[in-house]
């Protein structure tokens, strides 16, 4: 079985929530934190989810990075071939 580590991390974690909720109906406090400490936490977890995923992508703000952008993206598409770009920073046989 080839199962990767994130799924079994995301399966375990799955898990945790799942019975944190099934205790915390029949009344057993799993958590020892006090409202306030838990919407604190709450929201500057939010606030760090919001930082990482705006900046994961990729955020264009040069000229030169638009334009290497537009580039990436008409090689993505096939529309210019990866040879042709290998080709064209060839110098004297380096691709440096």
């Amino acid at each position: 079985m080839n199962i990767k580590s994130g799924t079994i991390a995301r399966t375990i974690c799955a898990a945790l929530a799942i019975i944190n909720t099934g205790l915390q109906s029949i009344g057993i406090d799993t958590l020892p934190f006090t409202s306030d400490q838990m919407a604190t936490f709450a929201s500057g977890l939010y606030n760090v989810l919001v930082i990482v995923v705006i900046f994961w992508k990729n955020n264009s703000f040069t000229p030169g990075a638009i334009l290497s952008d537009k580039l990436m993206r008409k090689i993505k598409s096939g529309e210019i071939p990866v040879d042709e770009m290998g080709k064209m920073f060839e110098i004297n046989g380096n691709t440096k």
